[in-house]
């Protein structure tokens, strides 16, 4: 591929975004682009939060060893505790990944929603 294909029509400009967007984090490309972004002013919020960057494999394999470790040692607490004292104590969380959403809690439907609910699936629309 040659990037003076966009000049002879065989290439647009949109293919050329998206192949740099699918290159790796860690790559020449989005290294420079990162360096070459302005500073945060001071009144900026910090950082974007980790679900909506871009992680390398590297970064997604250091964040599962981790919690790894976590469930690991949480375990071994867990085994060693003694639950006539208090409670064990609640699993480690997960760390937050691209593409991550805190899990939602589960409604408790009433009896008249979920026969609703039913009727709507096995009926169809209306």
């Amino acid at each position: 591929m040659n990037f003076l294909d966009v000049h002879r029509g065989l290439l647009t400009w949109r293919q050329v975004r998206v192949m740099i967007e699918k290159l790796p984090p860690e790559s020449a490309t989005w290294t420079a682009i990162r360096n070459d972004a302005p500073e945060p002013a001071a009144d900026d919020p910090p950082g974007r939060p980790p679900e909506e960057g871009r992680w390398s494999q590297v970064e997604m394999l250091l964040a599962a060893v981790l919690e790894a470790i976590r469930d690991l040692h949480h375990h071994e607490i867990c085994v060693n505790w003694d639950t006539s004292k208090a409670p064990r104590p609640a699993p480690p969380d997960r760390i937050r990944r691209p593409g991550w959403r805190p899990p939602t809690t589960q409604l408790d439907p009433s009896p008249a929603w979920a026969r609703a609910l039913f009727d709507a699936i096995v009926d169809g629309p209306t």
